[in-house]
């Protein structure tokens, strides 16, 4: 039988590698309870969550069942992923594909929360301080979960407390779980911690930006949902044949990029983008703010 790092059950049997994980508050449910879960909002249901390093998909069961919108896993491990699929109750997409050989970060949508748990300091260093350079522009929030007590080589980011705080030394930090009391847990785990980064992007209400466009703005905006449903593409210009190209992007994929507003919430960049999050009956989008 193929063995997960997760403790999933199928057929009433426990598929992780090692069993006694099962219940501890360090692992699995535990873990996400403990380390993850008092970070997030009660009202998650217009929001897309993303792990790292999912494994069988534990913790995006986990965001389903919390209310997100889209979760989405990346896992290198096939092994970890098939057995995900076959026991995974929600709907959640898994994506095979391993961040340190020539990922695109671009290809996902815009996250509100991106989870790194116990995950980072496999990473090779160049990799990974690029990586956390372009989540800057990708996620509103990074969870990281990380044991000090780990021994890692230099190649690889470190899991210390302090200087993990480093790595995401741009990013504000919100909150911090550490010195749990774990009490007689069976498998602690004592230097074990998580912290909430957060970065500098917003998600604004959509009617909020709407409502803030001049005469110019609202025309723009209207031809640009007039054109989500246009039948014959052949009679486009180049240049409506392009923004038609983003919206149906958005309808498969997401946004990928933040809408660019100004401080007074009119549009910089990504109306196209935002008429089809309208159309879709999203509330709110992924923002960043400019001068």
């Amino acid at each position: 039988m193929i063995r997960t790092h997760q403790n999933i059950i199928l057929n009433g049997v426990d598929c992780g590698e090692v069993k006694s994980r099962r219940g501890s508050m360090f692992y699995n449910e535990g873990k996400w309870d403990t380390f993850i879960a008092p970070f997030l909002p009660d009202d998650c249901s217009d929001l897309t969550f993303l792990e790292i390093g999912c494994n069988a998909g534990i913790m995006l069961n986990k965001a389903k069942e919390r209310g997100f919108q889209k979760v989405i896993g990346i896992e290198r491990n096939e092994n970890a992923i098939g057995m995900g699929e076959r026991v995974r109750a929600r709907d959640y997409k898994f994506i095979n594909a391993e961040v340190d050989k020539n990922f695109d970060i671009d290809s996902l949508p815009m996250v509100d929360y991106l989870l790194l748990s116990n995950v980072h300091y496999y990473i090779h260093m160049p990799v990974f301080l690029k990586f956390v350079n372009l989540l800057r522009r990708k996620a509103r929030y990074v969870i990281v979960v990380s044991d000090s007590r780990r021994r890692i080589t230099f190649h690889f980011p470190q899991p210390d407390y302090e200087v993990t705080r480093k790595y995401f030394r741009h990013f504000k930090e919100v909150k911090i779980i550490k010195d749990v009391d774990y009490g007689d847990d069976h498998r602690p785990r004592p230097q074990m911690f998580s912290i909430l980064f957060k970065t500098e992007l917003e998600r604004v209400p959509i009617d909020t930006i709407i409502k803030s466009f001049d005469k110019a703005g609202t025309i723009h905006f209207n031809k640009a949902y007039q054109l989500i449903d246009f039948q014959d593409i052949s009679l486009l210009c180049e240049k409506d044949k392009n923004s038609f190209d983003v919206m149906k992007d958005v309808l498969v994929n997401g946004v990928k990029q933040p809408i660019i507003l100004l401080p007074n919430n009119r549009i910089v960049d990504g109306s196209h983008r935002v008429a089809m999050l309208k159309r879709l009956e999203h509330k709110s989008v992924i923002a960043e703010y400019c001068e």
